[in-house]
This record gives structure tokens, C-alpha cells and sequence, in this order.
């Protein structure tokens, strides 16, 4: 069983790594320079701007994963 998840890991992860590489490549800075302007914690900055920033890429480089 382990054995299949992790080839299916290893054979996916390019495609969702560079997925994922893409679209942090792109993000707006304003928004942390204004969180770390407030004085707003790296893990609260995280959890409220990287994350939901990340949401559809994420889903769709886990459905990637799941269909290969």
C-alpha cells in the first residue's frame, strides 16, 4: 500500500509543484508588507493570506494526484 502511494506521489509531484511554484511566483506582496506593518504574526499571515491564496491550486494539484 505504501509503495503505491508514494510512486503516486513521486510521479505527481512535478506537475503540482511546479502548479503550485506558478502561482506563488505571481502573488501581490502588498498584502504581507501590510501584515507585517500591523505587526500580524508569521503563522496568523499564513493562515489568512497564503493559505486562502492557495486554495483552488492545491485542490487541483491534489485531484492530480488522485487521477493519475
Amino acid at each position: 500500500f505504501w509503495g503505491i502511494v508514494l510512486g503516486s506521489v513521486l510521479y505527481s509531484f512535478p506537475s503540482a509543484f511546479l502548479l503550485i511554484y506558478d502561482v506563488m511566483k505571481y502573488e501581490d506582496a502588498s498584502a504581507y508588507e501590510a501584515a507585517r506593518v500591523l505587526g500580524i504574526p508569521k503563522i496568523n499571515q499564513f493562515t489568512s493570506i497564503t493559505l486562502p491564496y492557495l486554495r483552488k491550486p492545491l485542490i487541483s494539484a491534489f485531484s492530480r494526484m488522485n487521477l493519475m
